[in-house]
């Protein structure tokens, strides 16, 4: 059984109502502390297998290896166009569309 935290209100499907459920979730961290929290087995669920929980931590690994890899990239690339910048400045060279 899924949990819905809020309802149309409309025909047009617009309008957003919070039902109680996504009340208490708004009171209590909203939206991401839902997400973090983990769904109460109702007797007949499966444990989680091991194999699955390294599989899963593994990819969370490569997630996040590759924001790291794509933040420091674009932090390199923004260090490199202040540097051409500064050189093209220095050397009293205006950008074409400064003139």
């Amino acid at each position: 059984m899924s949990l819905r935290l809020a309802r149309f209100t409309d025909e047009g499907r617009t309008r957003l109502a919070p039902t109680n459920a996504g009340r208490y979730w708004a009171l209590h961290g909203g939206f991401l502390a839902f997400l973090k929290e983990e769904p109460e087995k109702a007797g007949g669920g499966k444990p989680k297998s091991p194999e699955a929980e390294a599989l899963r931590a593994a990819y969370m690994a490569l997630r996040l290896k590759t924001f790291w890899w794509s933040f420091g990239m674009s932090a390199a690339g923004f260090v490199i166009a202040i540097i051409s910048l500064v050189v093209s400045l220095a050397c009293g060279e205006l950008p074409h569309r400064w003139r």
